[in-house]
């Protein structure tokens, strides 16, 4: 895959779910729902593993890896293609966002990338505080070990998440691109909703 198409993947996903608001902790996910992110000992529990990451958006695929060290301080994210060079790092520390990338426009919002990691593995009970016009539920998928997240707006789902004991797949529907994420066999941490 050229590097065009990697930057136009990468720009896709991050803009579609970015919209266009200014960084102050609340984001807009829905029309008119909100998200506030969240202080990170609000996280299920501590992640420090390698993941395998799938980004789509439209008809456009991308896979690259990334090292995901997540606790009660902080969020650090470092992304590599299949010969490990970098691709790019993301940090979440006190409030703040940030992600750089050679690959990505200087405008890329890290805030929106922070409310997704938040809704795939930080409490529930937090989340439901966090959201303005929009209800969260979760319960049990159908196969064991699994937990479903819905986040809804107007009775509207616009975000679905499910966990199983070895990956996470994140949809936003109203923006159209999802994740699909993979943890390393020896790092997979037990579900909770």
């Amino acid at each position: 895959m050229t590097t065009l198409k990697i930057s136009f993947l990468f720009a896709a996903v991050f803009l579609f779910s970015c919209g266009n608001v200014s960084f102050d902790k609340e984001i807009l996910l829905g029309e008119r729902g909100s998200f506030t992110l969240l202080d990170p000992a609000y996280i299920e529990e501590a992640l420090d593993t390698e993941q395998r990451i799938t980004a789509r958006y439209g008809d456009t695929e991308f896979t690259a890896g990334a090292w995901v060290q997540a606790d009660a301080k902080g969020i650090s994210m470092l992304f590599f293609n299949n010969f490990g060079a970098s691709l790019g790092e993301f940090e979440y520390h006190s409030g703040a966002a940030a992600i750089s990338s050679p690959y990505l426009p200087k405008n890329i919002k890290a805030e929106y990338f922070a409310a997704d990691f938040q809704l795939c593995y930080y409490r529930v009970e937090e989340l439901q505080k966090a959201l303005a016009g929009l209800t969260i539920k979760s319960d049990a998928g159908e196969i064991p070990g699994t937990s479903i997240r819905r986040i809804y707006e107007d009775g509207a789902l616009i975000i679905e998440i499910i966990k199983t004991y070895t990956d996470v797949t994140y949809t936003n529907k109203l923006r159209g691109y999802s994740y699909t994420i993979v943890n390393t066999p020896a790092q997979n941490q037990a579900v909770e909703n």
